[in-house]
C-alpha cells in the first residue's frame, strides 16, 4: 500500500491503492486517481511523482515471476503431466517459461509431475515441455495462453503418439507430436 502524507486526499489515494490498483480494474483506478489529483491542492510536481509512483508499482507488479503459485491478478493455472507411456517407459520432463526453467523431473509410467504459476500481467504466459523418451525429445506447449485450449486447470497424459488434454471430464483432445529431436540415450538407473 503506497502511502501518502500531508495531501488532503491521501486516504482516498490509499483506498484506491489497495481496492483498485491491485485487481484487474487497476487503469481506470490510475484514471481516478489522476481526476482526485487534479481537484487537490497540490502542485503538479507533487501530482507527477505520486503518478510516476503509481506507474512504477504498476510495472512491478508486471514483472512478477509466473511460476509463483499465486496471481496477483486473480487467477492460478495448475498444469498436470502424466507418463501414460506403455511398457513401463520412464519419461523425463522438463518445463520452462521464459523466466522460469523448472527442472528436469523423472516419471514412471502412471506418475505425475505438478506445478502451479500466477497468470502474467498481460495474460501472455507460455510453458513449453520437452519430454524425452524412446531416444526422442519431444517439444510441445503445456500452456499458451493465447490459445483456449485450458484456463486453470492444464492436466495432460504423455503417450507415445502425442500428448492428450483432459477436457469435458476425460482425456479426449489428443494430437500428434508437432516438433521431434533425437537426443543421445537418455536413461536413469532404476
Amino acid at each position: 500500500m503506497l502511502h501518502v502524507h500531508k495531501i488532503n486526499s491521501s486516504i482516498y489515494i490509499k483506498q484506491c491503492i489497495t481496492q483498485h490498483i491491485l485487481f484487474p480494474s487497476y487503469l481506470s483506478s490510475l484514471n481516478l486517481i489522476r481526476f482526485q489529483l487534479s481537484k487537490s491542492k497540490m502542485t503538479s510536481m507533487q501530482q507527477i511523482c505520486i503518478l510516476m509512483a503509481l506507474t512504477l508499482i504498476t510495472i512491478m507488479l508486471a514483472n512478477v515471476h509466473e511460476s509463483e503459485a499465486f496471481s496477483l491478478f486473480g487467477k492460478t493455472v495448475h498444469v498436470k503431466i502424466t507418463n501414460r507411456l506403455s511398457q513401463k517407459k520412464r519419461l523425463l520432463v522438463h518445463c520452462k517459461s521464459k523466466n522460469d526453467d523448472l527442472g528436469e523431473h523423472w516419471l514412471r509410467t502412471g506418475e505425475s509431475y505438478e506445478f502451479k504459476f500466477g497468470e502474467s500481467f498481460m495474460w501472455t504466459s507460455l510453458f513449453f515441455c520437452g519430454y524425452t523418451f524412446d531416444g526422442q525429445k519431444h517439444l510441445e506447449d503445456a500452456y499458451d495462453a493465447t490459445q483456449n485450449d485450458c484456463r486453470e486447470h492444464c492436466w495432460w497424459e504423455i503417450k507415445e503418439p502425442g500428448p492428450c488434454l483432459y477436457k469435458d471430464g476425460q482425456y479426449t483432445q489428443c494430437h500428434k507430436w508437432h516438433h521431434i529431436e533425437p537426443v543421445g540415450n537418455r536413461t536413469r538407473a532404476e
